[in-house]
């Protein structure tokens, strides 16, 4: 038997979305806490995550198709408090977790579930390999994202000063060869940049730092780990 959206009221509305928004909070601080844990592929924000994005999109269905105007405002306002909570929440950077998996070693076969892994493991003068994805540009043309030149602007170039000209041949191969260098999207991509030095190693405050070409934006995700083929 389908249910009958029809048969909820407005006060039904405002206390399901005050209840899902509630136990969201309650699941973050159990989170920032260490109560909740990791249960499989799904932390426990990315499980906040999904049950306000379907009681979202339960309150916005209501805001279109229930009859009653009252209840129509009821879900229009209690999606927009929901969207505000969760747009709040991502401007908490103590909230983001990442999962990483890494090969075992003979140093970590004494460490226990919950051990903490700190940088200690690295010292100053090692070579290391940092890994992360770069900062997005957009989409950009063969200039920037390739370093094509700039044609002349004489007589005969007409409009195709920063075009990137022919792409392929005619009737052979009679295609664009895979690798073609044009326009599209620039950065937002994985890169490792290998054998950068490691200046200190700041223990107290669990820092390491690195010359050389970190990727990506501030406040980034960067994986660092042993240069694979470190140079003398």
């Amino acid at each position: 038997m389908l249910f009958d959206y029809t048969k909820i009221t407005a006060d039904d509305v405002t206390t399901i979305a005050g209840r899902a928004i509630d136990e969201a909070e309650a699941l973050v601080a159990a989170a920032l806490s260490g109560e909740r844990t990791w249960e499989g592929t799904m932390s426990p924000l990315n499980e906040m995550a999904a049950a306000m994005t379907i009681a979202g999109g339960r309150s916005a269905f209501l805001g279109r198709a229930h009859p009653d105007d009252a209840v129509r405002e009821a879900a229009t306002a209690a999606d927009e408090r929901m969207q505000k909570f969760a747009s709040e929440l991502d401007f908490r950077s103590d909230l983001y977790e990442a999962v990483k998996e890494y090969a075992g070693t003979d140093e970590a076969e004494g460490l226990e579930v919950g051990a903490e892994v700190k940088c200690d493991i690295f010292e100053a003068g090692q070579k290391v390999d940092a890994i992360g994805m770069t900062k997005g540009m957009g989409t950009a043309g063969v200039i920037k994202r390739h370093n094509f030149a700039v044609k002349r602007r004489t007589h005969g170039t007409h409009e195709n000063h920063r075009h990137g000209g022919a792409i392929g041949a005619g009737a052979y191969p009679g295609k664009v060869i895979k690798g073609m260098k044009m326009s599209g999207r620039m950065g937002n991509e994985r890169v490792t940049t290998r054998n950068l030095e490691v200046v200190r190693v700041d223990t107290e405050k669990n820092l390491v730092l690195i010359r050389g070409a970190v990727p990506g934006h501030n406040n980034g995700l960067v994986r660092i780990r042993p240069a694979l083929t470190a140079k003398a």
